[in-house]
């Protein structure tokens, strides 16, 4: 799937999901990063991940090389990770909050 499909999947998947609530994850030097590796490691536990930015920056990333593909965006903008089978995402928030969501 390319860059573009895999934004408009997701969006439309988005609404599907079960959503629970907001949790803080910090900003600028404040970004609790034990939380959000956690996360990712236990909520989204596949090897290969769906990163979904914008249409022109969304694909497929390995679960390893997440951290430094996010880390410049933590707090700073909008994006989601979804599990490789598109039925569980982490939606992150520019304002330094993020929640689940599961089918």
């Amino acid at each position: 799937m390319d860059s573009k499909q895999l934004y408009i999947v997701a969006g439309r998947l988005s609404s599907t999901l079960t959503w629970d609530d907001w949790v803080h994850f910090g900003t600028g030097k404040e970004i609790k990063n034990g939380l959000i590796e956690e996360l990712v490691d236990d909520f989204l536990a596949d090897d290969i991940l769906n990163f979904v930015h914008v249409r022109q920056d969304s694909g497929q990333v390995k679960r390893f090389e997440i951290k430094e593909k996010i880390a410049e965006l933590l707090g700073q903008e909008n994006f989601q990770l979804w599990n490789s089978s598109m039925t569980k995402a982490i939606d992150f928030n520019r304002i330094g909050i993020l929640k689940l969501g599961r089918k």
